[in-house]
């Protein structure tokens, strides 16, 4: 059989990392305090938008291309109401994401390729372990379940994956002084896509695991510093290995205020520092943020 090109192996995993790019940073990441539970009988309804942009793409460490031009709008509705089942705090949670695609770099080839729709639907709900405002300390449960409900087309860029996912997470917050510490670890376990490219798509656990130190700076403004690893699986498709596992860091940094008591504005931005396989993205987003 003829081998590929350097260049159109490394176009060819690109696509595969672009595919995943949507589905795989919704609800990937948290923001700061999080796991800090609200009174039981709290609803809140929160909007986010996400831009993220790249160019620079690598292949098992070493930058490939700086011409990916890839830019992405994300944006989730979330729906939030927290109670007490048996004596314990825990919420109820969907999350609905909807994204823009496009990429024309060198990187893939000069082509002109965009997406946009609806991706997966994604329930959960949070069980808090530990919920102790007084000694400002919060540990809970969180198990992500994605439904492949989004726009997905089997040959070409989807915003949904055609795949069940779900993703169980630990969510630690502690309090001291004017100062809070997030910590969060969480393993993914996706289901078979097995209409990818009229072929099956497999990919091994992915591992992700993110910090935030957040400083209360006055009673309605705090600002955060945070850390993010992912760990993704390699994917195998139609039996052969894709040699694409992802081990990636990435810095940021938040600023939240309440603008009356039942409105948060968050401003973020992130970057990824250190690369793997894919595409090196930087992002600045919003989260508006209704208690009721």
């Amino acid at each position: 059989m003829k081998k590929l090109s350097v260049s159109v192996f490394v176009c060819a995993s690109l696509l595969l990392f672009v595919s995943m790019l949507v589905p795989g940073m919704v609800c990937a990441e948290n923001d700061p305090m999080d796991y800090v539970a609200a009174p039981s009988g709290t609803h809140l309804a929160i909007l986010y938008y996400n831009h993220y942009s790249a160019n620079e793409s690598y292949s098992n460490g070493k930058e490939v291309s700086d011409d990916a031009n890839m830019e992405m709008n994300l944006g989730i509705f979330r729906g939030v109401y927290y109670t007490k089942v048996f004596g314990f705090t825990e919420n109820f949670q969907f999350l609905l994401p909807f994204a823009d695609l496009t990429l024309d770099g060198a990187a893939f080839g000069d082509s002109e390729l965009s997406t946009s729709g609806l991706g997966d639907l994604i329930l959960t709900s949070t069980f808090w372990f530990i919920d102790n405002p007084e000694s400002k300390t919060w540990l809970g449960f969180t198990p992500f379940l994605y439904i492949p409900t989004g726009d997905y087309d089997d040959d070409h860029l989807s915003i949904g994956e055609n795949r069940w996912k779900i993703r169980p997470e630990i969510g630690f917050a502690k309090g001291f002084g004017k100062w809070n510490l997030d910590l969060t670890t969480s393993i993914t376990f996706f289901g078979d896509n097995d209409d990818y490219g009229n072929v099956t798509m497999e990919q091994d656990p992915e591992f992700h695991a993110e910090a935030h130190l957040t400083y209360k700076m006055t009673d309605t403004f705090n600002t955060t510093v945070s850390w993010f690893h992912h760990r993704n699986g390699e994917t195998t498709v139609d039996g052969v290995d894709q040699d694409d596992e992802m081990d990636d860091h990435a810095i940021g940094v938040a600023f939240a205020c309440w603008l009356t008591p039942q409105y948060q504005l968050i401003v973020k931005y992130r970057r990824d520092i250190e690369i793997e396989n894919g595409l090196k993205t930087n992002m600045v987003g919003l989260r508006f943020l209704h208690a009721f």
